[in-house]
């Protein structure tokens, strides 16, 4: 059983919209309208941290598109030079609008852009007994290679039939400073080059076919890859001369997971090699089923993509052009359809003079694909779950709303 300190109010398929929905504007105002000020004072019993919105040279870190991320509590300066601490208005506004989303029925507000990319997946789970990776439909094992071709508008595998492995120690005798830790296979290439005249012979060990360099041996591609724990090999790609045709949604699938994923190193490294003119072909694994090309990749265990997106699975039936009670209050900006909110926030200050940053902490960041909580479970059985619900799944669906619940008191430590 997974436990959490937060947990999901589930989302609503259909949305509420107040009968006087289309008579809002600010034109107009209600007959009965009334408008109000309201004071309050919030109270941080524990320790919280919001980032400045920017850097003044005080504090912060690079990224790594280098740009300047701050490391203090958000704060302006004064005509004095004093630094006041405040949570941004944002900060509260959204908390509430959140709250009157989840009571009202309202629509769900998400950002579509973000949720709308696709997504991958790679399931290294290990048996306990075996260490033998599970095989299922979240993780891809390949046992045959090739180099991606199009022609045309057709995508083919210039085959290159099973997988043969090469270790380090091999590629050394040819490659006298080549390490197998190095992160990415593009810094590998860029630091060793592309050698498609490696001369190897083979051997079969535990039902493997080994590659030992041979001076004298045929002449194959050497494939480098990126580095996880535990890897020994790198790979030979030796060319049967024979194409293998690929289904146009295999490929789309590939695009998902390595071209369109600008955090895929080796994805976009393969995808300006391919696009440059130069000639050079990716080099791939594949995985056949029924005799036909069922998924590729650039690892021989590859990333699968997703079915679903985040987006199709936060799915509510909504009119497009109606308000609901939260876009009322709170406004909404969509395609040709603006609202402004009626409703404004201030910054809440500070009366303390003083920001302490006790310890610097690496705080986890929400992992929306982590689908035994994310995503609504169905098949639950007490306390067990007889197989997940994944973004492979056709129904698949968020689990809705994250909320942390509320604590009678503070456990002290």
């Amino acid at each position: 059983m997974i436990t959490a300190p937060y947990n999901f109010v589930p989302l609503s398929e259909k949305v509420f919209y107040p009968f006087w929905d289309k008579d809002v504007n600010h034109d107009i105002p209600f007959s009965d309208g009334e408008s109000a000020m309201l004071s309050i004072k919030v109270t941080a019993e524990t320790p919280i941290y919001i980032r400045n919105h920017y850097t003044d040279g005080d504090g912060y870190y690079e990224d790594k598109n280098k740009n300047k991320i701050s490391t203090e509590f958000c704060h302006f300066k004064d005509s004095d030079g004093k630094k006041q601490y405040y949570i941004p208005s944002s900060s509260m506004k959204g908390m509430i609008r959140n709250i009157i989303e989840i009571m009202s029925f309202s629509k769900i507000n998400i950002d579509e852009e973000v949720l709308n990319k696709p997504l991958s997946v790679r399931d290294m789970t290990q048996d306990k007994k075996t260490g033998q990776i599970f095989t299922h439909d979240m993780v891809a094992t390949a046992k045959k290679c090739g180099f991606l071709i199009k022609e045309g508008d057709n995508y083919f595998i210039e085959d290159c039939g099973n997988v043969i492995t090469i270790k380090a120690n091999e590629i050394q005798q040819l490659i006298p400073d080549y390490r197998l830790d190095i992160e990415s296979a593009k810094e590998k290439y860029e630091q060793f080059g592309h050698n498609d005249n490696f001369p190897f012979e083979t051997m079969i060990k535990d039902k493997r076919t080994i590659a030992l360099y041979n001076q004298r041996g045929s002449i194959g591609s050497l494939v480098m890859t990126g580095f996880i724990d535990n890897k020994r090999n790198e790979f030979i790609f030796k060319t049967t001369n024979k194409e293998l045709p690929i289904n146009k949604t295999i490929y789309e699938d590939f695009q998902k997971v390595y071209f369109e994923n600008e955090d895929a190193i080796d994805g976009q490294y393969w995808k300006k090699e391919w696009k440059s003119g130069n000639g050079r072909k990716i080099p791939i694994f594949y995985i056949e089923k029924d005799k036909k090309i069922s998924a590729i990749g650039l690892t021989q265990i590859f990333k699968l993509a997703y079915k679903k997106t985040l987006l199709e699975a936060s799915h509510q039936t909504i009119e497009k052009y109606r308000l609901d009670l939260a876009e009322t209050i709170f406004g909404t900006v969509r395609e040709n359809m603006a609202l402004k909110g009626r409703i404004q926030f201030s910054h809440l200050k500070s009366t303390h003079v003083s920001y302490e940053r006790e310890k610097s902490e690496i705080l986890g960041s929400p992992q929306a694909t982590y689908y035994p909580n994310y995503l609504e479970q169905t098949k639950v059985n007490g306390d067990k779950v007889n197989g997940y619900t994944t973004l492979m799944d056709s129904l698949a669906q968020i689990s809705g709303y994250k909320r942390y619940p509320l604590h009678k008191g503070i456990k002290k430590s």
